[in-house]
């Protein structure tokens, strides 16, 4: 089988409706044994952080403050 890392490749993004939905998405990608790369980058409006999934598939989630 080949992996995502042997072949051209995508990112995933999905943009979330809180902080909190984020945090917890990315604990169940870890706890499933999803390798997380790098902390969350907080820019002040918006909030992103990645996995890649057991496949080598990369996945980017987004949560943007609502200017409420």
């Amino acid at each position: 089988m080949m992996r995502a890392s042997q072949s051209n490749e995508l990112v995933l993004c999905l943009t979330c409706e809180s902080r909190e939905e984020l945090d917890n998405l990315i604990a169940r990608a870890s706890a499933a044994g999803a390798r997380i790369p790098h902390p969350p980058e907080d820019h002040r409006f918006m909030v992103d952080q990645g996995f890649e999934d057991l496949d080598g598939h990369l996945w980017n989630l987004v949560w943007v403050a609502s200017k409420d």
